[in-house]
């Protein structure tokens, strides 16, 4: 194993750890709630924008006074209702329970980080590093980023990035 299995590994490590920690419900709020925020704050801070003209001159200050308006007054709900669920959790007496599915979805969240990081350095030079391609983690993970594993994920990719695609493609290759 490489120092790059030992980092993936611990990544997955700390994020089982964050889970545990913080529990199933708390951190399932926390993803809605950071969704919700970019996309409250995507697309409402138009009209947040609008209603600063009287107040700042500049377009593209408002929309970022905006946007970072929105997004933080999101963050702020969601954390109060984090804090709702934690006490809910906290009364029923699934305490324990909710550390347990925390743990799974820390596994997850963590293995799903890998996935990206092995993801986007096949946008990179690493791949060609001797120490990158005598991985071990990176050896398991790398069928599955690549498109032949996952139905063709590559070409469903709803933006022009046909460069990039060219580029996965080749990284990919040897799946083929």
């Amino acid at each position: 194993m490489t120092w790059l299995d030992y980092a993936l590994i611990g990544l997955v490590g700390i994020s089982i750890l964050i889970g545990v920690i913080r529990g199933f419900v708390r951190e399932v709020i926390s993803v809605v709630v950071w969704v919700a925020a970019f996309w409250v704050a995507i697309v409402y801070s138009g009209q947040v924008a609008d209603r600063l003209t009287p107040f700042i001159d500049s377009a593209l200050v408002r929309m970022v006074l905006g946007f970072s308006a929105l997004f933080v007054v999101t963050l702020l709900v969601g954390a109060v209702v984090s804090y709702i669920g934690r006490l809910l959790v906290g009364r029923t007496g699934l305490t324990g329970t909710d550390r347990l599915l925390g743990m799974v979805f820390g596994g997850l969240r963590g293995g799903l980080l890998v996935g990206l990081v092995v993801l986007g350095a096949g946008l990179t030079a690493l791949p060609q590093e001797n120490w990158w391609q005598s991985s071990r983690v990176v050896e398991i993970y790398h069928p599955w980023v690549c498109h032949d594993r996952v139905g063709g994920w590559v070409e469903n990719v709803p933006v022009d990035g046909s460069a990039v695609l060219g580029y996965w493609k080749d990284y990919c290759v040897d799946e083929e």
